[in-house]
Formats: structure tokens, C-alpha cells, sequence
């Protein structure tokens, strides 16, 4: 875990405003996220908020009466910067889940936007969409609370798509927190993977970035995806700053 702490929940804090919940509330110095029927950990879960935050077993079952009344799994979202409930959790038999490391980049100033991304500020392009569902295999509906998620960004957003042979090979969106880009979403078509789309995409969204006045960014990857911490690695995100797991039951 990074020394500087500051930085940390900064990033933390940015993290979540790019990845939103359709629901939220703040319990105990903590953020209850909850999305229907949305599958992602991250927009379901309880999250440390930076300050002072309950402890216990006590606070723990209060919490699990907000699953309980959304009729969804308990689970608990464990940075390292704030993980003070994840050994009691551990004791209650709340199994460890999906690590995943925290990435800095303290300069995005060589990033350059490439001719063959298209980068969309107004609203979610009807491809972005199209590609990001083909990968995930939702349905419908799932599309629409997804839609209506990504629509809860409230700070600056652009969503790059890289185009080959005339359709979309990758993409990924970039959100621009008080002068921090978090690039959240990065897929690329498997079809075409090993010719640096991503890449693409992820640098042309930063030199967007860089345009609108951001100078640093921040992504989060699944620790064990290795081949995707190297891509990041190669563009600058050379500093990890904290990692978190899941407490599911």
C-alpha cells in the first residue's frame, strides 16, 4: 500500500464517482451502493468512506439488513486503506473475492489521440454500447440499468472507441475527477486482441484528458488479469497505490 494516504483516498473517492450506483447512502462512514439487477460488485456493496467509519459485528449485521431488504447478497468492499471490518467479516464466514489493484500515472502529458479512435462526449454512443454488451452477454434490461448508471456520471466524461475494418475493437471511457482521469471499462473484441487497440483507446481518452486539463490518472484492475496490468504498466500506470477484495457471504 502507498505511503501517501491522501493520494490514496483521493483516487478512491474519484474511482467511485466513475463507476456509479443507481442507489446510495452513507451508513456509519460507510456507502451503501446498490443497482438492481446490475451484476457489479462494485455498484452493489458496502465502501469505506474516508474519516472515521464503524467497527463490529454490530454495525456488520446492521449492514446486512440493507441486503436483506434489497434481497441481495452481503457484500463488503475491502481497499487496504480502509479494511478495519475484513478480519471480523473473515470470522463470520464472508468468503475473499476478486482482488484488484489500485494504478496511478502521475503524468498523462505524452498521450496523443489516435486517427482511428473515436472519442464521444455528448452521450453514450449506441455502438459503445453494442460492444461493451456483445462481450458481457446481458440482457436488455441489463443494458438499461447500465445505461442508466453510466447516465449518474455527473463530473466530465468521453467514451473511445478504436475502429478496424470498419467496426469497433475496442473501448473504455475516461472520467474526469478535480483534475484526475480514471479510465474505467477497458474491453477490446477477442477477435482482435494482441494489436495494441486498447492501448489506443486508453491513450486517446487520456489526451482528451490532457486537453481538458489533467495532468495525473488512475485506473483499477483485477490483480490475477495479467496480461492487462502489463498493458498499463507500458503506458505509465507504474505505481500501485492500494488494492482491495470482496467479503461476500
Amino acid at each position: 500500500m502507498h505511503t501517501d494516504q491522501a493520494l490514496c483516498w483521493r483516487v478512491e473517492e474519484a474511482c467511485q464517482l466513475a463507476w456509479p450506483s443507481l442507489h446510495a447512502q452513507n451508513i456509519g462512514g460507510y456507502v451503501f451502493r446498490y443497482s438492481g439487477s446490475n451484476r457489479s460488485r462494485r455498484a452493489n456493496s458496502f465502501n469505506p468512506l474516508n474519516g472515521q467509519r464503524a467497527q463490529g459485528e454490530d454495525f456488520i449485521t446492521q449492514a446486512e439488513q440493507f441486503f436483506e431488504h434489497f434481497q441481495m447478497r452481503s457484500c463488503f468492499r475491502m481497499p487496504e486503506i480502509g479494511a478495519e471490518l475484513d478480519d471480523v467479516l473473515a470470522a463470520k464466514g464472508y468468503a475473499r473475492e476478486a482482488e484488484t489493484i489500485t494504478l496511478y500515472a502521475s503524468d498523462v502529458s505524452h498521450f496523443t489521440q489516435a486517427s482511428d479512435v473515436e472519442i464521444s462526449t455528448e452521450k453514450t454512443p449506441e455502438s459503445w454500447l453494442n460492444f461493451y454488451f456483445s462481450l458481457a452477454e446481458e440482457d436488455d434490461h441489463q443494458r438499461q440499468v447500465f445505461s442508466e448508471m453510466l447516465s449518474k456520471v455527473a463530473p466530465p466524461i468521453a467514451y473511445g472507441e478504436a475502429i478496424i475494418d470498419g467496426q469497433v475493437g475496442a473501448i473504455a471511457y475516461v472520467v474526469l475527477v478535480n483534475g484526475l482521469a480514471i479510465i474505467e471499462a477497458v474491453a477490446t473484441n477477442p477477435n482482435y486482441r494482441r494489436q495494441g487497440l486498447a492501448a489506443k483507446v486508453v491513450g486517446s481518452l487520456l489526451a482528451w484528458a490532457r486537453v481538458q486539463g489533467c495532468a495525473e490518472a488512475a485506473l483499477q484492475v483485477v490483480a490475477e488479469n495479467e496480461p492487462a496490468t502489463n498493458l498499463y504498466a507500458k503506458l505509465g500506470f507504474s505505481t500501485e497505490l492500494y488494492r482491495y477484495h470482496y467479503r461476500t457471504k
